[in-house]
């Protein structure tokens, strides 16, 4: 009874005795049966591990677009989708930016549809992209709350091996470190993405007020990958020609949220503005006033200093848009360091300022602001 294997258990330790036996010879016609046997050694026990490679299945997702979602992705082209990660004939593309830390920004997360023991997974890469080398394999049971999981290397038969078996309904496989591809150059991509395991009878944990809405046991979350295009959610600029200030909002290397800030290029100096505000609409000549959003899209508010932030009402956004010369946000897409620097791209269309891969220079060809530690500025 104590050598039963118990729930949850892969491998197990068993025991078996051994004796050796001889067959004793005959003389004088005894022993009568030629087929006698006796003992030779004392009992001895052999202990070896069981393995057991049951709960080994490729587990269905029968629903792509509702069930792989990702931190961002290039465009918003098919071809560039999260559910692309699971076929074998496309990929799930990323934006391409440099830092490590910016890693941690990369993931693709599943929801597995139901509570499921996962065991393995595999993935792959285009030979030309950068390919994720490690991997942190973090889960949830509702996909609001997720809990750090342990980081795992991808082997050369592109599988990725976990410690533990996992019971949960949503995985998040964030990168964490990358081969040498070049990484201005090719964006992270992955295909052939499975996950391997079994459905098991397991009681999913009461559901919380902050779970997915319902419709009976089934729910999908709301899709917020962003894409690299994006002009609200995605890295984008303005610029205020009157009080010569640039305003952006980016999501930083070490946070998980847009933060905006204003840069004057001539002091130099740059001012965060209050984490309220999530991103930028546009800027006005007429009113010399850049016009920001909070995160709810609820909030309008106007800046014309680069410091005190003016509410307004939502009822008079579609006015101040209307007017003749309004100048709308600028996103700058995660393309690579030749398409990006060779896009003649403008902070504003009438900005003497120019959008690089590596951040924001000025006419001169000074540097104003660069990415990986914005706001930094030349000394």
């Amino acid at each position: 009874p104590k050598l039963e294997r118990k729930p949850g258990l892969s491998d197990i330790k068993d025991h078996v005795q051994a004796i050796a036996l001889g067959k004793l010879s005959q003389h004088s016609g005894y022993p009568s049966d030629s087929h006698t046997y006796t003992t030779m050694s004392h009992y001895q026990s052999v202990s070896f591990t069981i393995s057991y490679q049951e709960c080994q299945d490729v587990i269905e997702i029968k629903y792509p677009m509702n069930q792989l979602h990702a931190s961002f992705r290039y465009d918003m082209e098919e071809e560039n989708s999260p559910a692309n990660a699971i076929t074998e004939d496309k990929a799930w593309t990323l934006p391409i930016r440099i830092g490590e830390a910016w890693n941690e920004h990369s993931w693709i997360q599943i929801d597995l549809g139901q509570m499921v023991r996962v065991t393995k997974f595999s993935m792959q890469t285009p030979a030309s992209s950068r390919a994720p080398k490690r991997v942190r394999v973090d889960h949830s049971v509702n996909g609001i709350k997720f809990i750090r999981g342990e980081a795992a290397d991808i082997k050369f038969d592109n599988t990725i091996n976990i410690k533990k078996s996992l019971i949960t309904r949503f995985i998040r496989m964030v990168t964490l470190e990358t081969n040498d591809v070049t990484a201005n150059l090719r964006p992270i991509e992955i295909y052939n993405f499975k996950v391997f395991g079994c459905i098991e009878d397991v009681v999913n944990p009461t559901m919380t007020s902050e779970s997915p809405r319902q419709k009976g046991s089934l729910y999908a979350l709301r899709n917020i990958t962003i894409s690299g295009t994006d002009p609200v959610n995605y890295r984008h600029v303005a610029e205020d020609r009157v009080n010569n200030l640039i305003f952006l909002c980016d999501i930083p290397s070490y946070r998980e949220r847009t933060q905006c800030q204003v840069i004057n290029p001539k002091k130099p100096e740059y001012t965060a503005l209050p984490m309220y505000v999530k991103s930028i609409i546009g800027y006005s000549p007429r009113r010399g006033r850049i016009y920001l959003q909070d995160a709810s899209g609820l909030a309008l508010m106007s800046c014309n200093d680069g410091k005190t932030v003016e509410v307004l009402g939502m009822d008079t956004l579609e006015e101040i848009t209307s007017e003749p010369g309004f100048e709308y946000a600028t996103v700058v897409p995660g393309y690579d360091i030749k398409t990006l620097d060779d896009s003649g791209l403008k902070v504003s269309p009438r900005s003497s300022y120019s959008v690089k891969f590596d951040g924001i220079k000025s006419a001169s060809g000074k540097s104003v602001l660069k990415w990986t530690s914005c706001c930094s500025v030349d000394p």
